[in-house]
This record gives structure tokens, C-alpha cells and sequence, in this order.
């Protein structure tokens, strides 16, 4: 009987040595993968400002970072807050990206989603972004192509026409080390060309009735903008017209006529000699634009007045750059850009 006790005593001393030695490589074995998977998409933000340039036109005789950080309600961002990023290696597909006041970083998708890969792995992960950003109705995208499809009046009867008044859209792209635990690097740049009327001055000797400027040209209406490196490709344009104020908003000069006219309405004071305005536009006075291949984009701006007499120019815009166009009315109306 003592004999079989021995027996069983050494087989559960046994079994005691195997059990914890089971668990303790486990939990060496579980260490070990949480050491290994330990890496998560982690994500910081920079932004290029517009490049600005002021154009001076005489006549003689032309999507920041705080906006993408702005989020009305974190735990339900809205369409066009924060920003889309696609990474096909982590299965994001237009994820939207807002900014967490509380905890002062990115919070991607509306989750949070935090996917893990194993930090030994090779090679790199390459995040693809755009701002800001749109879900109703979303992007198309194909192969890291995003198409842009420039905005058109709402007002009945104008659809079909360019209104100019685009989103400031952003794009970024960054690729980072499987092995590394420093965040995505992502830094957005401005991709549209963009057109600011400035002030007019009259030098004409005579009062001028302003009613507000014509932009001209092969104007693109959609293109591909290649998220990975920013380069626009397959334009669709054609020969047309942006008017400020829209072709549908009345002009009138003087108050009594403003009163009594037909909505939608702006009033232009009339602009005397030797006078500069910053004229009202009702609706704006920038227009942004899609840029061709070469990232450049050529108009002709026409002043509409009432001289009697038609001029304009030529001015060259480029993606990322704000040119505002102070213009000078004279006398010969021969246009001279200094």
C-alpha cells in the first residue's frame, strides 16, 4: 500500500513539474508574441500654407491644419471633418481620420481601429491621404486615384456650369518602416490653383459701374489626382466661363435700384475717380481650380464695366498657390501686369 502511494505521489509530483512548466512556456510564448506584435498605425499631421503671391494689374489709357483638426463632436464626426486615408496593407479603405482633443492625437476610423502587425516583419507600410474628407457621396477611387469632379451651380436653370467654388482639397502620402514605431508622417499640400480678386482702382477720370469679373479658358471640369504622389492626369475640359458673381445674382449700382430689383441680388457702389474698393462679389471672390498635368493652368480675367469699353489679361496659376489680382483701371485700357 506504502508502495503504491510512493507511486502515485512521484506521478502527481510529475505531472505538478509538467503543468508548470507548461504554463510557464506559455507565458514565456505569450510575452514573446505580445513583444513581437507590437506595432500600431500611429499618425502626425502637418500642412503647407498656400504659397501667396500678389499680382498688381494696370491698365494704362490682373484645408489647414487647424480646419482638419476642427471637429464639431469627436465621438460622431461629420462628412468633410478630419481627413480619408487608404492603406491596403492595413485594410483602410477611405478610413476617416479626427482629431482627439482629449487624448491630443488621430483617431482613425470610427472605432479607433488599432491594427497590429508583428515588428520584426520587413518591409514598409504606405498610407495614402486626402482632406477633407467626403463620404455622401464618396470619392471614386482606383489604383491610389482619386477623381476630383469640379463643383457646379446649384441654382436651377445653371447646373451644368462651373461655379468655382471648389473644396480646398489636400493631399498626402507617407510610407513607414514595418520595424519602426514612429507615427506616419503625413504632410498635406494644397492641390488646386487658386484666383483672388483683390482691389480695383479707377483712373479712368469718369465714375465706373463695376458689375464684377468674367474668368475665361480651356477650364478643366474633373481629374485624377494620383494619391501617391500628388500628379494629376486624364483631365476633362473645355472652353467656358466662371463668372463673379454668378451669371443668376443681379447687379445693381445704387441703392433704389438694389431695393426694388429681383432676388438673388448684390449691390456694387458705384466706384468714382481716383478711388480703390475691395468690390463685393456677394458669393466670393476667390475661385479655385483643377490645374492641368504640368500643375499650371492659364486664364483670361475680363473686368465687367460700364465704359463701354472690354479689357483683359492673361494670368497663369499654380496648383498651391493663392494669387490675388489687385486691378487698375485707366484711361487707354491697355493692360499691363507689374
Amino acid at each position: 500500500m506504502i508502495k503504491n502511494m510512493k507511486i502515485y505521489t512521484n506521478i502527481l509530483y510529475a505531472l505538478t513539474a509538467i503543468l508548470a512548466s507548461l504554463l510557464l512556456a506559455g507565458c514565456s510564448n505569450n510575452e514573446a508574441i505580445e513583444e513581437e506584435v507590437s506595432e500600431q498605425l500611429a499618425i502626425d499631421v502637418v500642412e503647407t500654407g498656400w504659397h501667396g503671391e500678389t499680382v498688381d494689374v494696370s491698365t494704362r489709357a490682373g484645408e489647414t491644419l487647424e480646419g482638419l483638426r476642427a471637429v464639431a463632436n469627436p465621438a460622431s464626426p461629420a462628412d468633410g471633418e478630419g481627413f480619408g486615408i487608404y492603406c491596403s496593407d492595413l485594410n483602410y479603405t477611405n478610413t476617416q481620420v479626427v482629431w482627439d482633443n482629449t487624448n491630443g492625437r488621430w483617431k482613425i476610423g470610427e472605432h479607433d481601429y488599432r491594427t497590429y502587425w508583428k515588428s520584426n516583419e520587413a518591409g514598409t507600410i504606405n498610407v495614402y491621404a486626402y482632406a477633407p474628407y467626403k463620404n455622401s457621396p464618396t470619392y471614386t477611387v482606383a489604383d491610389n486615384k482619386l477623381t476630383f469632379v469640379a463643383q457646379k451651380h446649384s441654382y436651377p436653370g445653371y447646373t451644368t456650369q462651373l461655379s468655382g467654388g471648389n473644396v480646398d482639397l489636400l493631399q498626402a502620402s507617407a510610407s513607414i518602416s514595418r520595424n519602426s514605431n514612429v507615427p506616419a508622417m503625413l504632410t498635406f499640400r494644397h492641390k488646386l490653383a487658386k484666383l483672388t480678386f483683390g482691389t480695383v482702382t479707377n483712373n479712368t477720370g469718369e465714375t465706373v459701374q463695376l458689375r464684377g469679373f468674367t474668368v475665361r479658358g480651356t477650364i478643366n471640369s474633373e481629374a485624377k489626382l494620383n494619391l501617391t504622389n500628388g500628379t494629376w492626369s486624364n483631365h476633362s475640359s473645355s472652353s467656358t466661363e466662371i463668372k463673379f458673381p454668378p451669371p443668376f445674382v443681379n447687379v445693381y449700382n445704387d441703392n433704389e435700384s438694389y431695393a426694388a430689383g429681383a432676388a438673388p441680388k448684390t449691390l456694387i457702389a458705384p466706384l468714382l475717380d481716383k478711388q480703390t474698393v475691395l468690390p463685393n462679389m456677394a458669393m466670393g471672390r476667390s475661385l479655385l481650380l483643377i490645374p492641368n498635368a504640368n500643375g499650371k493652368i492659364t486664364v483670361d480675367v475680363e473686368v465687367d464695366n460700364s465704359t463701354g469699353e472690354k479689357f483683359s489679361f492673361p494670368i497663369e496659376l499654380e496648383e498651391g498657390k493663392e494669387k490675388i489680382v489687385n486691378i487698375t483701371i485707366g484711361r487707354n485700357f491697355e493692360v499691363v501686369i507689374e
